[in-house]
């Protein structure tokens, strides 16, 4: 399981990305050894999204206005070098999710607008791009004011958007 420390949204202080250990979390008297490891991120680490294949971790910054992608397997061994993709994606993302089959990391962009748009919107990322170092956002999805939390319809055709500032809930067609 991994876990995102978000600190306080008024600090300009790094947050932590935890990996814990299920197994020892729900075994009683355990819960303070369940935490493996825990990684600095940038500042307001808000969600989290694993790859289909678990070999990528992908979070979003609130506070750093990115996504992060960490090998899954080097956060428990070797944290250090963990740290394989930085992307720069617009204001404030917080939800996140993967599309097509963990091949685009979708974010939202929370609280304002990226620059050259003018507008609340949904980043979208190429995660083997991004994996690769190489230039990785594709591009903008339009959404309400301050996208916020994101989900994907099981069949993976459709993106649910909590729209927060107009009480709405936007479906986005993927295709």
């Amino acid at each position: 399981l991994y876990a995102t420390n978000f600190v306080t949204p008024d600090a300009n202080v790094a947050g932590g990305l935890s990996v814990i250990d299920v197994s020892t979390a729900i075994k009683k008297g355990q819960q303070q050894s369940a935490v493996v490891r825990t990684v600095k991120t940038g500042c307001g680490p808000a969600r989290v999204a694993v790859t289909p294949d678990n070999k990528t971790v992908w979070v979003t910054l609130r506070q750093s206005d990115a996504v992060l992608g960490y090998s899954a397997s080097l956060l428990r061994s070797d944290p250090k070098t963990a740290l394989k993709a930085k992307v720069m994606i617009g204001h404030e993302p917080v939800g996140i999710a993967l599309a097509n089959q963990g091949n685009r990391v979708l974010a939202t962009d929370t609280d304002g607008p990226p620059a050259p748009s003018n507008g609340h919107n949904i980043a979208v990322v190429n995660t083997s791009a991004a994996m690769s170092g190489k230039s990785a956002l594709v591009g903008y999805i339009k959404s309400g004011l301050s996208p916020h939390e994101l989900a994907i319809s099981p069949d993976g055709k459709l993106l649910y958007v909590t729209v927060r500032d107009s009480a709405q809930v936007q479906v986005i067609r993927l295709s």
